[in-house]
């Protein structure tokens, strides 16, 4: 009997890995010597969220939900890392997105908080790690906060990637 699926937040930092993450459909996680994410099975549901500093610009931007995702492959080892920045990806797996917040319209995490069972207390804590686990109540606020701004992925990603790119430098 195949096992119940597990809900997660997965809590992206950083633009380029959300381009990457949401243009491929696949997620990739470092090596920690905390819990790993290899107990993600097939059929896991993910709600991806993008923290204050994704865009590089905390001042402007909220943590917000864009998106939400199932697991469509084992997670195990990249053949090849994948660099964001200084930091490798050494795990991952694929990913099914099939709907996507347009860019900036995506339910803010906080204004979510006081419905969720989650984080009982100091919520921006636990979002500090790359999985943090959800329970079923949970999940459903999340994904009907989404659902209600949702368009489909194909007519919501570029703006994203636009965002995701790194600036081109100026020449002198």
């Amino acid at each position: 009997m195949p096992e119940a699926a597990a809900y997660y937040l997965l809590v992206v930092s950083d633009r380029e890995a959300l381009g990457w993450i949401l243009d491929s459909q696949r997620a990739a996680f470092p090596p920690s010597r905390r819990k790993t994410p290899s107990h993600l099975n097939i059929n896991d549901r993910l709600v991806i969220y993008t923290t204050r500093g994704c865009f590089r610009n905390p001042t402007r931007d909220r943590g917000r939900l864009v998106a939400q995702a199932r697991v469509r492959s084992s997670e195990a080892v990249l053949d090849s890392p994948i660099q964001f920045g200084e930091r490798s990806f050494v795990r991952g797996c694929d990913l099914e997105i099939a709907s996507l917040a347009p860019l900036d319209s995506g339910p803010v995490l906080a204004d979510l908080v006081t419905r969720l069972q989650t984080f009982p207390t100091s919520w921006a804590t636990h979002i500090r790690r790359t999985l943090v686990p959800l329970n079923d109540h949970d999940f459903t606020v999340l994904t009907d906060a989404i659902a209600a701004v949702a368009a489909p992925r194909g007519s919501a990603i570029q703006p994203y990637l636009d965002r995701a790119r790194p600036p081109i430098a100026k020449a002198n």
